[in-house]
């Protein structure tokens, strides 16, 4: 418990530095730093790749480099793509292995 106060604790604070964009900006603003991270977790399960500690290091990934190209001022259009693409590369890079390509019925 005391893990995901201190989690939800640090989301507070980096997320109350957008108060003064009004509510509606935050929640519009706040799912583009995990769309990234999650369409790289469909790529990784989808083709079998990984295990859970790389893909959580992976999703940190993730969502930093989001953190990143948003105080960079790149266009939130890369956001997920490039997030969730590095996500992939970072975890097959740490997982090497052959990707399942048979589909889920067979």
């Amino acid at each position: 418990m005391l893990i995901w106060g201190l989690i939800f604790f640090a989301l507070a604070l980096f997320f109350g530095s957008y108060s003064a964009e009004g509510l509606l900006d935050l929640t519009f603003k706040l799912p583009n730093y995990v769309y990234g991270a999650i369409f790289g977790s469909i790529i990784l399960a989808r083709f079998g790749i990984g295990t859970f500690p790389t893909i959580i290091l992976g999703f940190l990934l993730a969502c930093l480099l989001v953190v990143w190209m948003s105080g960079a001022g790149i266009a939130f259009f890369y956001w997920c793509p490039v997030s969730g693409l590095s996500m992939v590369a970072l975890v097959w890079a740490l997982n090497p292995k052959v990707p399942e390509w048979r589909g889920v019925v067979d």
